[in-house]
């Protein structure tokens, strides 16, 4: 009984035993990434991006670029991190029982191995380069490869051996360093190591400073557009507090000048495409809102900043947008009602009554009843809007004057860079109320002085127009049009500048096609046109167009450039500077004036 027991664990334990012992292939896992990874499978031709937990085995290739940082785990739980700009594949991973074999080359680049152990005697790592091969029997190395394929290692734990075919096997011992020309020869020599000081924050003159004197080379330097002060450092690789070997090179990302983005004119688009067009100016789409319009629905009404501000780049926009018309109601018949029999007429039907009732004089009408309205009954208007209703009261005896209406804008001047405010003043005469109306806002006096303050909304670019109207109660009205300034936002445009060969002439071509070009100044000189377009503009012709020309005078120990600088102002004050440099093949033209 017992044999036959030996017989049948031998006969099922067999296949388990065999499947221990018999060497298989392993594979390793891509546990960390950071930045631009890619890997090249085995038997394919293109590279794919490297992904999170992606498994690799024998004949597959794995590449960092520019800041960029992975790390293999072995199936063990040993590690393989590369450093930025490194190509390494993986030659062999099999195992036997206890017994494991593992190969990588590395191409270019560094590796830092960490292995957690080695289950025999017989396991072992190796390190193809191209022009030397390192046994492994430590736990932690680092191996470097240069773009010419110059080979440096070394054992931070452990020891091991590295190979040339021209001086054959030499061991390396823990904290010494080993290098290997690209003629065979092996320097072994003791390793030492650098911490990276942290220049984050700090200028370039600073940073480039620090680095050396910790014993380090300052290694390529990157710009990258930051609200931070220009050449700031932002960011470093390797980072700061970063144990490594004399001589390494930090790579620095430094800040440079956010060129300043032109607002793009989206009045009048689709939402859409008025996003789509704030996007590719380099700024961000922020608050919309919507208001019903007799414009289609999703167009857009308005816009801020204004266009053609000059702003920060992914400086937000708000938005007007149509919402389209809201729905269309008939007015009821009000004439003989009440007051609060109309309120509820009038919200029964989605009407409001307005805050104001005016007085009118009738003979047939009840005294306190409805004798007049506005819009008329059976008119359509749209939903929400008000009604304006005039009571019934005895004819005067006395019918009162009609009011003058005296204006005055608080910025004097024909053109202006924002609507100033409207001030309305009736002449005084000793009779109330005076009801006063301006575009469609209704304002009561009870007795003088009749005075209003008006802000009027951005209409469009240009002269708008405001409607007054003014009236003693039971009166006749006094209807008047009041022309706004003329309303420019826009700064002028400098359409060209270029250096006319021959006597180092500068020209510019300047625009603006709304209130037109006031002063050019070059160098702070001001300059008249030399020829242009002119428009005629509230009644005064203006230049919306002109080319404008300086001679440079240069002396002969000038600079490899000159700075010049360009200023233009338009008539409703809005301003533009730009500074121009005059290149060096001017200068060497030999009929150039000279001080």
């Amino acid at each position: 009984m017992k044999n036959l027991l030996a017989i049948l664990c031998v006969v099922f334990l067999c296949p388990y035993l065999w499947a221990e012992i018999r060497e298989k292939k392993g594979e390793v896992t891509i546990s960390y990434i950071e930045g631009d990874v890619e890997t090249l499978l085995a038997g394919k031709n293109a590279w794919e991006k490297a992904k999170l937990n992606q498994r690799l085995t024998m004949g597959d290739r794995i590449r960092t670029k520019f800041s960029s940082k992975a790390e293999l785990k072995l199936s063990d739980g040993s590690t393989i991190s590369l450093s930025e700009n490194s190509i390494m594949d993986i030659t062999e991973l099999l195992e036997k029982g206890l017994t494991t074999k593992s190969g990588f080359k590395l191409w270019m680049g560094g590796i830092k191995a960490r292995f957690e152990r080695l289950k025999t005697k017989d396991s072992e790592a190796k390190f193809y380069t191209p022009t030397a091969v390192m046994g492994l029997r430590g736990t932690t190395v680092w191996l470097l490869v240069d773009w010419e394929g110059k080979t440096r290692c070394g054992f931070e734990e452990g020891s091991g051996y590295i190979y040339s075919d021209k001086e054959g096997e030499r061991p390396v011992n823990e904290n010494e360093e080993a290098e290997v020309s690209l003629e065979g020869d092996i320097t072994i020599k003791t390793l030492g190591m650098k911490t990276v000081p942290n220049v984050v924050g700090k200028s370039l003159t600073e940073a480039k400073t620090d680095i050396t004197d910790a014993g380090l080379n300052v290694g390529e330097i990157r710009a990258e557009e930051s609200d931070q002060p220009k050449d700031n450092v932002l960011s470093q690789y390797p980072v700061g507090g970063s144990e490594v070997l004399a001589n390494t090179s930090v790579n620095l990302v430094v800040a440079s000048e956010i060129p300043p983005c032109v607002v793009p004119d989206v009045i009048g688009m689709q939402k859409a495409d008025a996003e789509k067009a704030i996007v590719e100016a380099g700024l961000t789409l922020d608050i919309v809102i919507e208001q019903a319009s007799t414009k289609p629905e999703n167009e857009v009404l308005k816009q801020r900043p204004n266009p053609g501000t000059e702003v920060k780049k992914e400086s937000p926009v708000d938005l007007m947008i149509s919402k389209g018309p809201p729905p269309k109601v008939i007015i009821p018949d009000l004439i003989g009602r009440s007051i609060e029999e109309a309120r509820g007429m009038l919200e029964g039907v989605g009407l409001r009554l307005s805050g104001i009732i005016l007085k009118k004089e009738s003979a047939i009408i009840e005294e306190g009843k409805i004798a007049e309205q506005k819009p008329s009954a059976g008119e359509e208007v749209e939903e929400g809007s008000f009604v304006q209703v005039w009571t019934a009261i005895p004819p005067l005896v006395e019918k009162p004057p009609i009011p003058t209406i005296n204006s005055q804008w608080t910025i004097s001047g024909l053109f202006v860079s924002e609507i100033p405010y409207l001030v309305l003043n009736i002449t005084p005469i000793e009779w109330s109320p005076l009801f006063l109306s301006v575009m469609g806002m209704l304002t009561r006096f009870d007795n003088s002085p009749y005075i209003l303050r008006f802000k009027p909304p951005v209409m469009s670019i240009g002269v708008n127009k405001i409607n007054v109207s003014a009236w003693f109660e039971g009166g006749d009205r006094r209807n008047e049009v009041i022309e706004t300034p003329y309303y420019d936002p826009l700064p002028p445009k400098i359409v060209s500048v270029r250096v006319i060969k021959g006597s180092v002439r500068i020209r510019v071509v300047v625009e603006d096609r709304e209130s037109g070009i006031k002063n050019v100044k070059i160098e702070g000189e001001s300059i008249s046109a030399i020829e242009g377009t002119q428009e005629e503009r509230k009644g005064i012709n203006v230049w919306t167009r002109g080319t404008y020309e300086k001679a440079i005078i240069i002396a002969k120990d000038a600079p490899a450039t000159i700075p010049i600088k360009i200023e233009v102002e338009d008539n409703a004050g809005n301003k533009r500077q730009r500074t121009e440099k005059i290149p060096e093949a001017a200068f060497s033209l030999p009929s150039h004036p000279t001080k």
